[in-house]
Order: structure tokens, then C-alpha cells, then sequence
């Protein structure tokens, strides 16, 4: 009798979430992961000690606040380095400078984390 063979990590990376979040982007309805939930994958996965976050730069622009991140990780053995923007409008609220920042933040961690698989299903039409 064959036996099923245990999933890869990149495909544990990219199990689909069992909840989504959602909120109206304009006339559209856009589904989401937390930041909670991206980080809670990445420590279940990978370890605490299998991947690191960093913010690389950050700024304002008149309309938001913007961060460079840089997520690294240690995948079979082989260290990968993902780097993303993430942003914060300023039109969404009245926000503390750093919260917009923690917020820009966790965007780039949430982008940084979808290209190695983390809620990627969300960006194909059909698999959402």
C-alpha cells in the first residue's frame, strides 16, 4: 500500500487559509490574509528562527506612507531573500505616523511573504 508522501514546505507555505478577510476597495470587494495569519504561517512552517523581517527604507509621499521590507528564509536549506513595498494610505484614517508605518510594514511583509507562496491562490481569480 503506498503511503502518502509528507507535503513540501512551499506547499505548506501555500495551503489555502481556512478564513479570509474582507473589505470595499471602491466598487470592489477585495479578499485578504491578516498580517497575523501570514506570521502565524511563517512560524508554523519555517520556525521562529526560520525566517527574519526587516524594514530596509521607508518615506511619505502626499498620499501615503511607504515601506521597503526584506523577508528571509531558510526553504530546504536554502536561504531566499524576498523584498516588496508596502504602503499605508493617508486617506484612511487619522493615524499615528508610526502606526502608518507598522501598517506599510506588515503590507510589505504580507507581499514579501506571497512570493514564497503564502496566499498566493488570492492573486488567481478562479482559486479564490
Amino acid at each position: 500500500m503506498a503511503t502518502k508522501a509528507e507535503p513540501t514546505i512551499y506547499e505548506r507555505l501555500a495551503a489555502r487559509f481556512e478564513d479570509h478577510k474582507e473589505r470595499e476597495q471602491g466598487k470592489t470587494k477585495v479578499i485578504y490574509l491578516t498580517g497575523e495569519q501570514v506570521i502565524t504561517r511563517l512560524n508554523d512552517v519555517l520556525g521562529v528562527n526560520g525566517w527574519s523581517f526587516r524594514v530596509i527604507n521607508q518615506g511619505t509621499t502626499e498620499i501615503e506612507a511607504w515601506v521597503l521590507g526584506e523577508l528571509h528564509a531558510v526553504i530546504d536549506d536554502d536561504e531566499v531573500t524576498r523584498q516588496q513595498y508596502g504602503n499605508q494610505d493617508l486617506a484612511r484614517g487619522s493615524y499615528a505616523t508610526t502606526d502608518l508605518f507598522k501598517s506599510a510594514a506588515t503590507d510589505a511583509l504580507k507581499k514579501c511573504a506571497t512570493s514564497i507562496g503564502v496566499g498566493l491562490y488570492l492573486y488567481d481569480e478562479d482559486e479564490r
